[in-house]
């Protein structure tokens, strides 16, 4: 059975920027776990090792071969 048709079986062909919103949270939780490591704290977290802090976020396009994906970028301050 091919990709398509389990996604026709089960539903989601109507759907088609599937891949996209899918591709867009795995490269935005990507995104957050980066920042999450360098500031050594998640968000809304207090630690004593948290050498920056979060700031705010703006909006980043990336151009992939599935479309323009909207990605949030997030301020550290030093």
């Amino acid at each position: 059975m091919s990709l398509l048709e389990l996604l026709r079986k089960s539903g989601m062909d109507q759907d088609v920027d599937f891949l996209k919103e899918g591709l867009q949270l795995l490269a935005q939780a990507l995104v957050e776990a980066e920042v999450t490591q360098q500031i050594g704290a998640d968000r809304y977290e207090r630690s004593g090792e948290r050498t920056t802090q979060r700031n705010g976020f703006r909006t980043r396009e990336w151009d992939t071969r599935v479309g323009t994906l909207d990605l949030q970028a997030v301020h550290v301050f030093l």
